[in-house]
């Protein structure tokens, strides 16, 4: 009988792992925390690479949430993976946001005020796709509890990644309401009606897409 593999977490931007207590796997899984201490010139590929020694199983799956799919990814690139499974986040540089892109060319998205993060706005809500008490609890919590400065430095280097690499085994889950980051190019698995935060609110069905990836495993 081969070895099952093991899955690896990375949870969405600032979020610890409240925002996956719904899904479930598979497979054993370890959900790696965020490491906050970093300099604004550290770039994601440099990132990644805090995350190598908590990485204690070989070919690993690793599934993360918006920007904690980027992270995967970058990730992937340095060592041997099974699958790269990513939710609600984007793949290359082409599927960034063409008013996230031109907020980094123009500068504009460094000179947000780290405080704006401690503000909860409805219109955020309403991008996010936090429709419902329990997921405006949560999301209001993420950003409440996470480091201004870790989120600003993530949304500045989400904002300007480069990548154009095309990452083999990966599997991408989106919805097709999530106006935070609107669903581009080959998705392998749609929500109907997930939003941003369909990782929490549509866990059932995210779960069955996440099982159905990893069947044949």
């Amino acid at each position: 009988m081969s070895k099952q593999p093991h899955i690896y977490l990375f949870s969405g931007l600032g979020a610890d792992e409240d925002l996956l207590r719904r899904i479930s796997l598979p497979f054993e899984s370890t959900f790696i925390p965020w490491s906050n201490n970093l300099s604004s010139s550290e770039t994601i590929k440099e990132y990644a690479k805090r995350f190598l020694p908590s990485i204690e199983h070989e070919n690993p799956i690793l599934i993360g949430v918006s920007f904690g799919g980027i992270v995967a990814i970058e990730l992937a690139k340095l060592i041997s993976v099974q699958k790269v499974i990513i939710i609600s986040s984007v793949k290359e540089k082409v599927e960034i946001p063409i008013l996230y892109k031109l907020a980094g060319i123009s500068n504009i998205d460094t000179l947000i005020p780290t405080g704006l993060f401690n503000l909860n706005f409805p219109l955020l809500d309403y991008v996010v796709g936090a429709s419902n008490k329990d997921s405006r609890a949560l999301f209001h919590d993420i950003i409440n509890n996470s480091d201004p400065n870790f989120i600003k430095w993530s949304i500045v280097s989400f904002i300007r990644w480069n990548n154009k690499e095309k990452i083999a085994n990966l599997i991408h889950i989106h919805g097709d309401n999530d106006k935070f980051i609107p669903a581009k190019g080959k998705i392998d698995y749609v929500i109907k009606g997930g939003g941003h935060l369909m990782v929490f609110d549509k866990a059932d069905e995210v779960s069955k897409a996440i099982a159905e990836a990893l069947k044949e495993m």
